[in-house]
């Protein structure tokens, strides 16, 4: 489940951010995409399959293939990246997708993605959409088997990043050709190499109780892990506001840092003093 979260905030992170050009990035993880614009009149399945294999360097490492469906207005529709069931194997096996298009929806999107330090294959990627027969027919995806040569770490025919029009380029990942393939002659191979990932420690502060030693440690790592996610993003991306129904991440930012100065306030000030200003409107 941890894994999950973590690659669902890094994903819609990324999404909100998809307005801007492209731009090169220190992170801990990368992805290839491709996008389908699609219509559809009622609720309609599609399958998305694709080879992969992981070498990992990292106990937390994996490789994924993920979907997201775009809804009008930008909603954002069904939403997988395989969190709950990652590739941690080191031999190629076929993975897949399954969701649903809605009639609201408007681009299906799909790809690979990797974490951490190690090194990725991916091949053989199959799309399917369910036609008006019920029957799930074959969609064509261009380059779909990577024997298009890739040259200074450019994927013919795929995007870098998870955002349409924009490319990102992940300083820690070289991107390159593998004959090592699943299938055909060649295969994509991501390398991931120098990333520090975060790993929580609950407790043993010095100097403290256990139970404040547990705290101060919690506060850490969300600091830590709060950083390394929108340490990249610029004041645009941060002010972005997806809807009207949606927060700005800046925002949730200040959210969070209002959280722990009013739970410190209340553990160490007491709650009459809290309750007297919050009496007099006092605000964090």
């Amino acid at each position: 489940m941890k894994n999950k979260i973590v690659l669902v905030s890094l994903m819609l992170l990324s999404f909100l951010s998809n307005a801007q050009n492209s731009k090169e990035v220190s992170q801990e993880w990368i992805s290839i995409s491709q996008f389908l614009d699609v219509t559809v009149e009622k609720d309609t399945k599609f399958k998305l399959i694709g080879f992969a294999k992981a070498d990992l360097v990292d106990d937390k490492g994996m490789a994924a293939l993920w979907a997201r469906v775009d809804n009008e207005g930008g909603e954002l529709g069904f939403f997988d990246n395989m969190g709950d069931r990652p590739i941690r194997l080191n031999e190629w096996k076929s993975y897949t997708i399954e969701g649903v298009l809605t009639k609201d929806a408007r681009t299906l999107n799909f790809g690979a993605l990797c974490y951490g330090n190690g090194t990725y294959l991916f091949d053989e990627f199959q799309l399917f959409i369910e036609n008006s027969k019920g029957v799930l027919a074959p969609v064509t995806i261009d380059n779909s088997s990577f024997e298009n040569g890739i040259s200074n770490g450019i994927v013919p025919k795929w995007s870098q990043g998870i955002g349409r029009g924009k490319v990102v380029k992940v300083k820690e990942f070289e991107i390159s050709s593998s004959d090592d393939a699943a299938k055909g002659k060649k295969s994509l191979k991501l390398v991931g190499a120098g990333i520090e990932l975060s790993v929580a420690t609950i407790g043993n502060v010095e100097g403290a109780s256990p139970q404040i030693g547990s705290m101060i440690s919690m506060l850490e790592d969300l600091k830590s892990r709060v950083e390394s996610r929108v340490k990249n993003m610029s004041t645009y991306e941060l002010d972005h506001l997806h809807d009207e129904k949606a927060n700005r991440i800046g925002a949730l930012i200040m959210h969070l840092a209002a959280a722990e100065k009013y739970y410190q306030v209340f553990t160490f000030e007491g709650v009459v003093l809290m309750k007297k200003k919050m009496k007099f409107g006092w605000m964090l």
